[in-house]
This record gives structure tokens, sequence and C-alpha cells, in this order.
């Protein structure tokens, strides 16, 4: 539905565009952010099925650090400066415009991939990999205060739908399309093909947004009134809790997907066509379930008991593949950690946005820091696994496992002591 309506927007905008009708902002936000965001998430997202294979082939040691760990900080790179600068474009997107941020950021972004391509080395392709995250992060905030400008808020409701759509289905045809490519051509060519996808992005948006003002209301909402410091909000027992024991760890436990499974699977003399169909697999149980489970299951059981089934099916996914690692207990660990995400982050989201600290600080700057702690545990996550396998497979996955089970369970108690003070 989403998919035909998506179409339907995009085809009426393009013949309204032939005929030079001049468009309000809802509708061209209804109408380009679908395709849009789905070309340049898909050039992002061609290098994940194959990226830690391809740096452990031109890996050199790193400051002497063992390789498990070293390999992780070219991992990070990308999600560390995508972090930082997305935090840095909310505060440019007033100065330079949404178009500017947008199509700078894609560019910084293209110019990160032919970095990546252009020499086999540790040093130069982590450069590339942290200048791919420079532009991803302005990109981003373009991309989703494009959406939340708009004054409509069933435009707003699809914008934000169709957003997510096309995020989750580049994730999955990014992977397959990049992993193939890895196949056929060599992993390195797949960071041009990327950076021509870019470039094809580019393209089409200077098009769809030709002579559109994509200007920032000075608009502030109630909520961003806040008279709670920073300071307070971060020390908040309920906010110190969901971030510790419960948001970071289940984070941590995914890049068993992105981070651990393709150099498992490459060890295994699997394809990268293959471990792009595993990815496929994943996505699947996370963008088909979820409009299923994620409903059913809050008429069920509260926001907090399915934030915590979430996380045990996650503890029970590496659990299951330490006792016995093995290809097939690797792809039902996936397919488990699919069946999570699909609900999971959804209670997060909505557990976390109903907190009354939350509102009382406003919900805008609340999930700016919400973002900032997701992606330092997606920074932290690859150095986890990476310290976890010094200690041999089974014992290493066995142990984020455990750890992740004992902050769970430090999670519930804490929110039992909550409820009696």
């Amino acid at each position: 539905m989403i998919q035909d309506n998506a179409l339907l927007y995009l085809t009426e905008y393009l013949k309204q565009r032939f005929n030079n009708v001049v468009l309000n902002y809802d509708e061209t936000v209804i109408a380009v952010i679908r395709p849009l965001s789905f070309i340049l998430l898909v050039a992002d997202f061609m290098q994940n099925s194959f990226t830690p294979i391809y740096v452990t082939k031109i890996y050199e040691p790193i400051f002497n650090l063992p390789a498990e760990i070293g390999i992780a900080i070219p991992l990070s790179a990308e999600v560390c400066t995508t972090a930082i600068f997305a935090w840095l474009g909310g505060s440019l997107k007033t100065k330079l415009g949404l178009k500017k941020l947008l199509f700078s950021g894609a560019t910084i972004s293209l110019l990160g991939f032919l970095i990546c391509g252009i020499l086999p080395n540790v040093i130069v392709f982590t450069i590339g990999k942290a200048v791919i995250g420079i532009g991803m992060g302005f990109v981003h905030v373009a991309l989703l205060t494009f959406i939340s400008e708009a004054d409509n808020e069933k435009i707003l409701s699809d914008g934000y739908a169709y957003y997510f759509a096309s995020y989750f289905a580049a994730i999955n045809i990014g992977c397959v399309i990049g992993g193939s490519l890895a196949n056929f051509v060599g992993q390195r060519q797949v960071y041009f093909v990327a950076a021509a996808t870019i470039l094809g992005g580019i393209a089409l948006g200077l098009y769809l947004l030709k002579n559109v003002a994509l200007n920032i209301s000075p608009k502030v909402s109630k909520t961003e009134q806040s008279k709670i410091s920073i300071g307070k909000f971060l020390i908040n027992p309920k906010i110190i809790s969901f971030f510790f024991f419960i948001f970071i760890p289940y984070l941590a436990m995914s890049y068993f997907l992105y981070s651990f499974f393709p150099l498992f699977a490459d060890q295994n003399n699997i394809t990268t066509t293959r471990i792009a169909q595993a990815f496929l697999l994943n996505g699947i149980f996370v963008v088909y379930l979820g409009p299923l489970l994620a409903p059913n299951l809050e008429k069920l059981f509260s926001k907090k008991i399915n934030m915590i089934i979430g996380s045990l099916l996650s503890v029970v996914a590496l659990g299951l593949f330490a006792l016995k690692p093995s290809l097939t207990t690797a792809v039902i660990a996936l397919i488990i950690l699919g069946v999570a995400d699909s609900f999971t982050f959804t209670a997060q989201n909505i557990y976390y946005n109903t907190l009354e600290i939350v509102n009382k600080f406003g919900i805008s700057k609340a999930n700016g820091i919400k973002n900032t702690f997701e992606n330092i545990a997606y920074v932290m996550a690859p150095a986890i696994f990476g310290i976890a396998m010094l200690s041999g497979i089974s014992y290493g996955i066995l142990l984020i496992a455990l750890t992740s089970l004992v902050l769970l369970g430090l999670f519930f108690i804490n929110l039992e002591n909550l409820k009696k003070g």
C-alpha cells in the first residue's frame, strides 16, 4: 500500500512539473522523499554485506593492536562521523537551507566512496569511511527535516512512513546488489558503483527539487521550551536505565549481523552473494512481521514488557549460536534477530517518547540525545565483538549474550525499584 501510494504521488508530481504547475511544500515532500531517500540509502548500504571481509583483506596492524580490535576502527569510522556531523548538520540546516545541506552531504559521501575504492590501504579506507559518514550525517538530517517541516499531519505521517520504508528496503536491496556485484566485479569496485549511484541520486534530486524552496521555519513547539537542563535529564534514573541497561546492549547485539556474521561466513567459504541473501532474509522478517507483531503485542503487553521480550530474543539468538557455532545456527540467529527487530524498535521508541521526563525536556531534543547514544552503540559494537573474539567464537558471543542478559535484569530491577520509590 505504501509503495503504491508513493508511486502515485511521484507520478502525479512529475505530471504537474512537466506542465509547469507550481506545487506547494507538502506535495513536494510526499512525492520526492521516497525515491530520493531510497537511491541515496541503497548506495550507502551496498557495502554492508562485505565491508568487514574487505577490511580483513587489506588490514595492516594499527598501533600494534590485535587484528580483532584493529579491524573495528575502519568499521566504526563511518558511524562515528555520521553521529558527529548529524549533530552539526542540525545547526547548519537553518544557515545553509535543506537543499544545500542535502546535496553537500551527498557529494561528500560520493567523495568518500571514491576514496574507499581508490587504493586498497586500511588507512586510506578508514579516511574514506569517515568521509562517507560526514556526508551521510548531513543527508539524514536534511531528509528527516524535509519531512518534519510539513504542516499537514497526514503528509507528516506518510512522509515518515515512506522514509522508513525506503530505509529498510534500501538495507535489503543495497546489501543484495552490493554482495552480488562484489562476487562478480570485486569488492573494491562496488565502492565506485555506490559513488555512481549517489551521483544518480543527486541528479534526480536536482531535477525533482528544481525551483522548490526548502527553507526552515522558525517555529518552536511548546514541548521544546524545556526548563530541564541536559545534565538533569541525563542523570534521571529512568533515562540511565533505558540507555545503559536495554537500549545500548540491544543495539550492540544487533551487530552480530553487521560485524560478526560476514566474517564468520567468509571463513566458511560463503560467497558475498550468499551473505547478502542472509541480510535479505533478516530484513524480510523485520519489514513484513513489523506491521503484524508490533500493534498486536502492544495490545497484549506493556511497552516495557515488549522491550524485554525483544532483548530476550536477541540473547537467545546469540546464545544459541554460541552453544553450537555453525552456519545453520548463525542463520537461525539472524531470523530470531529479525523477529526481535520487527517490534522492539517500535516498543523502545514508544516507551522513551512517553516518559514524563522526555516530554518535560522536549521530545525533539530528547530524540537528538537518543540518536547520539544510538551512534555511540554502533561505534562501540565492532570493538565489543572484536574484544570478545579474542576469547574464541563460542566464549566471546556467549559473553556478549550473558552481559546483555545481566544488564536486562538490572533494567527490570530498576523499574521495580522506581515503582516502589
